[in-house]
């Protein structure tokens, strides 16, 4: 098909580019047929010569265009290969990319994501260590979670790929994943970038707790909450939790001093709420509190406290909405579509994919 337009462009232009030589190597006649043609185009209100080289420079740019996205997502599907360690040259190898390929096709007929932003995001997936059939799988959710979050596949599927490895989750497990992200995205003041640095730090340390998903998830949006940016939030996560996990001689006697045993604040054994609420029964000093999580996490640790000692329900109501949440991505990523940016979108994936085709 390519080869056949190809074939015909090439002869249009030519055709075109040597039509005014042609004409005027004719001599009298050539001025006559001249004179004539343009007789006939006032007739008819156009020009045939305009009309040809209209043609062969539409043809021209469609075919241009559409060797560019065919070679672009061809590259892609060969960093995926080479990602995945196979390429078109074994049986096999060709077989698990062709896999690759038509999914990522079908994503970029039906979505509003091209065919080569599916790869990308399969890239990511197979980084984090998922094998094919996994990388297919996950990839769905985590177009829908980007297009949820207004981002790009390439963030979507690398917070997707390395939370799965955080908490030892399988493939199977995305849709769980993007939906509590989805979901804290919409009741707090995390955004996919802030989210993904907060993550970064609290994910490792929550999921070494025996900490869920879930639970990692709404304790770290307490500390987003009281405006820190994505970093300090889970750094100051990591830090408090760290504390309590690991306490200091100092901190031991502090806590002692409450009648605050050790077990009733250790993150592997009692979970964030449950610790909040034990340390603000006592009424802690500021000064104690820095003891226990240090001057960098004491004043974020402190307001957190107080907000479950005045009786807030702010941590139980993230956890109730992420529990509650399941299909929130599908269901927020269809709203985003519903509109004409959205079918802009969608109407330009499905063209690449009929360039692709044509390729």
């Amino acid at each position: 098909m390519a080869k056949t337009i190809g074939e015909l462009a090439i002869k249009i232009t030519a055709s075109t580019a040597g039509f005014d030589q042609k004409i005027a190597g004719l001599g009298k006649a050539g001025q006559k047929a001249q004179a004539s043609l343009a007789n006939m185009a006032r007739v008819i209100d156009t020009s045939l010569k305009v009309a040809i080289v209209g043609a062969s420079v539409a043809m021209g740019a469609f075919i241009a265009s559409t060797t560019k996205i065919g070679a672009q997502f061809e590259k892609e599907v060969a960093i995926l290969g080479s990602i995945r360690g196979v390429t078109k040259a074994s049986i096999e190898g060709a077989k698990e990319l062709g896999k690759f390929e038509a999914r990522a096709r079908q994503l970029g007929a039906s979505t509003a994501y091209s065919a080569s932003e599916a790869v990308i995001g399969m890239q990511q997936l197979a980084r984090a260590g998922l094998q094919t059939n996994s990388v297919i799988s996950a990839v769905g959710p985590a177009l829908q979670f980007a297009g949820a979050s207004a981002s790009d596949m390439e963030s979507a599927t690398s917070l997707l790929a390395s939370t799965m490895k955080q908490f030892g989750l399988q493939a199977n497990q995305a849709s769980r994943i993007t939906d509590a992200f989805t979901t804290i995205q919409q009741q707090s003041l995390f955004d996919m970038t802030s989210l993904t640095d907060a993550m970064r730090y609290a994910g490792t340390v929550g999921a070494s707790f025996g900490w869920s998903l879930e639970q990692t998830t709404a304790s770290v949006a307490m500390f987003r909450d009281l405006g820190l940016q994505g970093a300090s939030a889970g750094v100051q996560f990591r830090m408090a939790m760290m504390k309590l996990g690991k306490p200091t001689a100092e901190a031991e006697r502090v806590l002692s001093k409450y009648n605050i045993g050790l077990e009733e604040v250790n993150p592997s054994l009692q979970s964030f709420d449950k610790i909040a609420r034990r340390l603000a029964k006592a009424n802690l000093t500021f000064p104690e509190l820095t003891t226990i999580f240090s001057a960098r996490a004491a004043g974020s640790m402190s307001q957190i406290i107080e907000q479950f000692g005045t009786g807030s329900e702010k941590f139980t109501a993230f956890m109730d909405e992420i529990q509650k949440g399941q299909g929130v991505t599908e269901k927020t990523y269809k709203a985003t579509l519903d509109n004409l940016s959205g079918f802009t979108d969608i109407s330009k994936s499905a063209f690449q994919e009929l360039q692709l085709t044509v390729f």
